[in-house]
């Protein structure tokens, strides 16, 4: 008989491509081709993220989010040296919760890592 995977394999490799043409395109995102990005956690890891991201022609830094003081005015000062300003959030849930935000970057310490958003 028949290779029983053989179903399984062809459904993969058809995804496989499907998913890998869609990516390199280049025509994934839409409209202005810009992508609006948010930054949970401005510690070490959290700028070097940003830092990183920030190279990226298309991308702007909307938003980024700490809760010390000092680190949200660092990751501020940084995140505005490409001439945006963006918005400082104490709450990450703000974030979360902006439908406008493309993408969210979460540089948090392990204790936070599970937060419950109570069954959602």
């Amino acid at each position: 008989m028949g290779d029983p995977n053989a179903a399984r394999r062809r459904f993969l490799k058809s995804a496989g491509v499907a998913l890998t043409t869609s990516l390199f395109t280049g025509n994934v995102r839409g409209a202005n081709n810009g992508v609006a990005a948010a930054f949970i956690g401005t510690g070490r890891m959290g700028i070097a993220n940003l830092d990183c991201a920030m190279r990226q022609p298309n991308l702007q830094v909307v938003a980024v989010c700490d809760v010390y003081q000092p680190q949200l005015d660092h990751a501020m000062e940084k995140a505005g040296a490409k001439g945006h300003t963006p918005r400082a959030v104490h709450d990450f849930r703000v974030i979360l919760a902006d439908k406008s935000i493309d993408i969210v970057n979460i540089s948090t310490p392990d204790h936070w890592h599970a937060y419950d958003r109570g069954g959602l």
